[in-house]
Parts: C-alpha cells; structure tokens; sequence
C-alpha cells in the first residue's frame, strides 16, 4: 500500500509497510546527475555511526510516481570542539608550566600544544610540541617561548588557537626577563641541532660547539646580539666543513661574564 500524508508541516511517504519522511524536494532538469546536502536525525558519535536510511521518489506531470531502493549513510563529524580557555602560562629558567580549563564536548579526544617565537607564529605540526590529554602541560625547553593551544576531537576536528605568553617570560618591554639557553631539537639528534638563547638586555655572544674531549668542533656565533630571542642551527658540520662523528657534544654560551652549556648527542 502506498500512500502520501501530512501532519502539521512534515509531509510522509506510506510505502510496502515503511514510512518516509519527505527532507527536500529537488525539481528534475533533465540532467544527467543530482546532488543534495540532507539533514540527519542524529549524529554519529565515537561508539559508531547513526546510520539513517534514504530514498528517492521521481514523479511526472501525470502523477505517474517512481520509488528508489533504500540507501543507508550517516552524519559525518565537522564540528571542532570550543577553543580551550582560559590558558595561562608561568615561565621559569628551568621549565614553563602550561594550565587550562578542561573541555566538556563528549568526544573530546584530547588537546594540541604549539611553540612558536612570536606571537603570529602559525601552528603546524612541524611546531607542535605536546598532545596531552589533560589541561596542563610542562615544556621543559628553558627558554620563553609563545605558546598556542588548540583542541581536538577524535574524528579530527580542531578547535580555533588560544595563545599565551607565559607570565615571567618577557619584560615590559617584550625582551625575556633573563638568560637562558636550552637545545630546541630532538636529543639525541639524527640531523640538524637547534640551539635557542634568550638575552635580557644587548651583548656579544659567543657560541661554541666541542666534542667529549673540550676541543671545539665548530663557532656557531661570535658577535653583537641586541635583546631577544635567537636560534641557531648546527648541522653536525666541523670547522672545515666534514661531518663530526656520532658522539657526546657540548654547546656553550659566553656573554655578559656568564657561560651557560648544554649537552648534546648526535646520532648518525
């Protein structure tokens, strides 16, 4: 039995013993293929897919009716959980220790922590330092840095940037509060070494590199350094631009009567 019907606003279907709810009305223009974006009844969560099921009914000016089969789909998940706030950051010489309000979406998967060295650094996973899955995080890095926070759930969507500078890492006058040197790269290394200082005020730096032994393997900076924050890039090259060896290496900072070192490891 077949047979059309409405209640209030909603239009239905009674057909071989189902009933179909009418959720768009497309007229035909002779083409050769259609396409609808159609609501769905109830979204699909992380314990599986709200499936639904979907039929097309074609008819001419003469009332003569033609009914698809059914076609079972389900919604898909784009919507990014709320940007996680607040966030807020204090900076040590040793550590910067990052909290934040939990999110609350059901699907929560966890959170993505971005480092940067300026407030319009774009987030990418080249940057990215942390997925935790709790509101706080410890960036043992040493050194201020600006920091982006995002959230995502599990199908992937990602939440808008919160941003913090964290409290103690730079001065009014947007210089850091003190100095700090600290290796920015993976250890051990496989590659490139990224060394990263922080200077309070103007002065002439001096970075080295030098083996197990303390014979220096290669200047990395030798010069007049205004307030800031600077990287430097090692590529594992000596002097004379040959590869050093696998091995223990020290990095040392000379300025302003102090001298700072970090250890490093190359692993090739």
């Amino acid at each position: 039995m077949t047979g059309a019907f409405a209640e209030g606003a909603r239009h239905y279907l009674s057909l071989s013993g189902q009933y179909w709810e009418e959720v768009a009305d497309l007229p035909a223009a002779q083409l050769s293929g259609y396409a609808l974006t159609l609501p769905t009844g109830q979204d699909s969560t992380g314990g599986g897919a709200a499936d639904e099921a979907f039929m097309i009914e074609a008819y001419d000016d003469s009332l003569h009716h033609w009914w698809s089969g059914a076609l079972d789909a389900h919604s898909v998940d784009n919507l990014a959980p709320a940007v996680p706030a607040p966030f807020t950051g204090q900076y040590t010489p040793s550590a910067t220790y990052l909290q934040w309000n939990p999110n609350t979406e059901s699907d929560l998967a966890g959170y993505r922590v971005y480092r940067g060295s300026s407030m319009g650094f774009v987030p990418s996973a080249a940057n990215r330092i942390a997925t935790p899955t709790s509101p706080n995080w410890t960036d043992p890095g040493g050194v201020p840095y600006v920091y982006k926070l995002s959230a995502v759930d599990i199908h992937g969507n990602e939440s808008g940037f919160a941003i913090v500078v964290p409290t103690g890492a730079l001065g009014v006058d947007g210089s850091p509060q003190s100095l700090a040197f600290a290796l920015a790269s993976t250890n051990p290394s496989h590659g490139d070494v990224t060394l990263r200082l922080a200077l309070p005020a103007a002065a002439h730096v001096r970075v080295a590199i030098y083996d197990a032994a303390g014979r220096e393997v290669r200047s990395l900076a030798d010069r007049d350094q205004p307030a800031g924050t600077l990287a430097l890039a090692w590529g594992g090259e000596d002097e004379a631009g040959g590869l050093a060896p696998s091995g223990l290496y020290f990095a040392r900072l000379v300025t302003a009567g102090r001298t700072l070192t970090v250890r490093l490891a190359l692993a090739r």
